[in-house]
């Protein structure tokens, strides 16, 4: 086989090598980026699900603290949200839960992007 073909050859393996490792890693990418944002949305959803509708509005304050992102953490007397981020910042994972006379009175979960 002649030389000029054989460099040929191997250019074009080279080419197809790193086509294969580019590809490799936006799925590695993608991969992340995904198991970083279900994360985010499981850890607000867990923290939602914690307190029964009734329950003491005090337990949710009490849990709160120290928990997500200290940006989307805002505890008052009738409301408590915790945020936690995705990927991004701009990628936020909220449990709202207000109260009234104490007790919660409702709760959900919001994803902000």
């Amino acid at each position: 086989m002649p030389h000029h073909l054989l460099d040929q050859e191997s250019k074009v393996h080279k080419f197809i090598k790193t086509v294969v490792i580019i590809i490799g890693l936006m799925g590695l990418s993608l991969a992340t980026i995904i198991a970083i944002e279900t994360s985010a949305e499981k850890k607000a959803r867990e923290f939602c699900t914690g307190f029964p509708i009734g329950s003491p509005i005090k337990a949710a304050q009490l849990r709160a603290q120290g928990l997500g992102n200290d940006r989307l953490r805002i505890l008052e007397t009738d409301k408590v949200t915790v945020g936690f981020t995705g990927f991004t910042f701009f990628s936020r994972h909220l449990c709202i839960i207000k109260g009234e006379d104490s007790n919660i009175t409702s709760k959900r979960y919001l994803y902000l992007d």
